[in-house]
């Protein structure tokens, strides 16, 4: 349940494991899965997001305009929507954070003239109205949101912790920052990262415990940008650049253990995870290729899912994965622009499938219930299964 509770800490143990192996190289699209325009509307789109029922997205209804939050079902045949706050405008810039749909809710950062806000939108509420969560009290400066949970962290360095449905709150203050916390949540769990340059260790709390504490899973170093699905935390860490590699913790147990996965020469960085597997993009000492490893495997290794000339995953097109469907985007050799590309590991022959072919740049790839957006020449994009 939800109730405040201040910081608390805690020591575990490091394990390492690491293995290998590889799939195959890029294919031709065979599942029929057909790129869609959606903003035929709206102009200069930035950002998209889709819950696998609705695809939202940042942009202008015209050159001169404001950017605003517009949404569609895709699988529908109802026109855009626009979302028209009250007050402020959408933050702009190339922040991987500043629009989020998920179980229907629909979350953004805003600036209001003075401040950076957090305002949501219910997609299932008969009548929905923007609603401001952050309030006035301090500028925020990024946010997650799953599981119609929404977590931000502002300029107090407090971690805040909202559920939408109940109106409850909880906050963690961070008391030593020299960094964004970069809260991540799964609708059960939240983590984030804290410490001073150049140390930074990872923590996470269940929400849905009696009393809430946090719970310190590194012990020292550099460990930076956890995500979190079903209590599982993957971050990396090292010290930036080839020394990075892959961690991940299970936040279920009474004493979550810190796994290594990835060790190597090389940087990886941003991973991302559903249902116990991580996804990153790292380089072969070619080019950039796709990994994913499987912590509840019975043999958990690491998988390469790429093996070509593309260089995959580049920022801030990283892969994503959930239900099991891998998505990125690419950069052909010799080619301008990058393409949609994805992995999907419950077909019968799991293969690198090319979802677009076209002269635009294909970037920012989301993904959710078997439904894919993007951005492009400054349209926004879906598809689905």
């Amino acid at each position: 349940m939800f109730k405040n509770k201040y910081l608390s800490l805690a020591l575990f143990v490091v394990t390492p494991l690491f293995l290998f192996a590889c799939s195959d190289s890029n294919k031709a699209d065979s599942t029929g899965m057909t790129p869609v325009l959606l903003s035929s509307t709206s102009i200069q789109s930035t950002d998209s997001s889709t819950d696998g029922t609705s695809v939202v997205w940042s942009a202008k209804l015209s050159a001169g305009s404001q950017t605003r939050i517009f949404f569609q079902k895709p699988e529908g045949t109802a026109a855009p929507q626009v979302i028209s706050p009250d007050v402020g405008w959408i933050d702009g810039g190339d922040s991987l954070w500043h629009v989020v749909v998920h179980d229907n809710l629909v979350v953004w950062r805003a600036w209001d003239g003075a401040s950076y806000r957090i305002y949501a939108y219910d997609l299932s509420d008969a009548s929905p109205e923007v609603v401001d969560i952050s309030g006035a009290i301090e500028s925020v400066d990024v946010f997650h949101t799953r599981g119609r949970i929404v977590v931000w962290v502002g300029n107090n360095n407090i971690v805040h912790c909202y559920n939408f449905d109940t109106d409850e709150q909880v906050d963690f203050p961070v008391t030593i920052s020299d960094s964004d916390p970069f809260p991540k949540t799964d609708g059960r769990f939240v983590t984030w990262m804290a410490g001073l340059w150049p140390t930074f260790d990872i923590y996470v709390c269940d929400l849905d415990a009696d009393s809430p504490t946090p719970i310190k899973l590194t012990n020292g170093g550099w460990n930076a940008h956890p995500v979190v699905h079903n209590g599982i935390v993957a971050w990396y860490g090292g010290g930036g650049g080839s020394s990075d590699e892959i961690y991940y913790a299970d936040a279920n147990g009474a004493s979550p253990a810190v796994v290594r996965v990835t060790n190597n020469s090389v940087a990886d960085d941003y991973p991302q995870i559903s249902d116990g597997i991580i996804v990153w993009a790292a380089s072969d000492g070619t080019d950039n290729e796709i990994y994913y490893y499987d912590t509840q495997a019975a043999s958990p290794h690491i998988v390469k899912v790429t093996d070509n000339t593309t260089n995959d995953g580049l920022w801030p097109s990283i892969p994503r994965i959930e239900n099991d469907l891998i998505v990125w985007s690419g950069v052909l050799s010799g080619v301008t622009g990058s393409e949609i590309f994805y992995y999907d590991l419950q077909a019968e022959n799991p293969k690198v499938v090319r979802l677009t072919d076209n002269a635009l740049d294909d970037q920012k790839p989301r993904v959710s219930g078997g439904m894919i957006s993007w951005i492009a020449g400054g349209e926004t994009y879906a598809a689905w299964q």
